[in-house]
């Protein structure tokens, strides 16, 4: 479990990070109570993943790797025995959990470098893009709802980075992370493996 970059008496409130996400995208009167609820509600999600125990994406990758294999033995297992018994839900719903597992084997992007990935970071950056330029492919949902969007660019100090940085500090409380690298490589790693389930409201 990740510990806290900064002490208890040093970490600023929620309200205080809100605060300041307002002031950084600046959504209409109107719109500002539903701003400030989404800022919310994907900073809990990133303590929500603060919790779990995630191992780099190399050790994962392996994993992967591995339960497909299990997997695959034990499909030809069932096999041998289907003179005898015919498990058919089991081996469709078998089949269907290879499929997963070997998706997520081979898009899972292992990045260079030995450095550990941060994936609340990297979740960060993705739920800020989500929130200030929602995508008709990402969340079609949420477009005709986004009426505070600003373009997801990689300019330093722009709206993306700047909230980026905002949801990491509500999740972790540290200050100024240094949030190009995972905004720049946003889509690189499958969100799906790493981010978390919504946390509860």
């Amino acid at each position: 479990m990740r510990e806290p970059a900064a002490k208890p008496a040093d970490r600023r409130s929620l309200a205080e990070i809100i605060d300041d996400a307002v002031k950084v995208i600046n959504p209409s009167a109107g719109s500002e109570k539903a701003f400030r609820t989404t800022v919310a509600r994907a900073i809990k999600a990133l303590r929500h993943i603060n919790w779990r125990e995630l191992p780099p994406p190399g050790v994962m990758k392996v994993r992967l790797r591995d339960c497909a294999k299990i997997l695959h033995a034990a499909r030809i297992a069932v096999g041998a025995v289907r003179p005898l018994h015919r498990p058919d839900a089991f081996l469709v719903a078998l089949l269907k959990e290879i499929s997963v597992i070997e998706q997520l084997r081979d898009t899972l992007v292992v990045p260079r470098g030995s450095r550990r990935w941060d994936f609340i970071a990297h979740a960060a950056a993705i739920k800020a893009r989500d929130i200030i330029d929602p995508n008709p492919e990402r969340q079609p949902e949420n477009i005709g709802k986004c009426q505070w969007r600003r373009k997801a660019t990689l300019t330093a100090g722009g709206p993306w980075l700047t909230l980026s940085n905002l949801l990491y500090e509500g999740a972790i409380g540290e200050h100024d992370r240094d949030m190009s690298r995972y905004c720049r490589e946003a889509d690189n790693v499958p969100k799906n493996i790493y981010l978390a389930r919504p946390a509860p409201r």
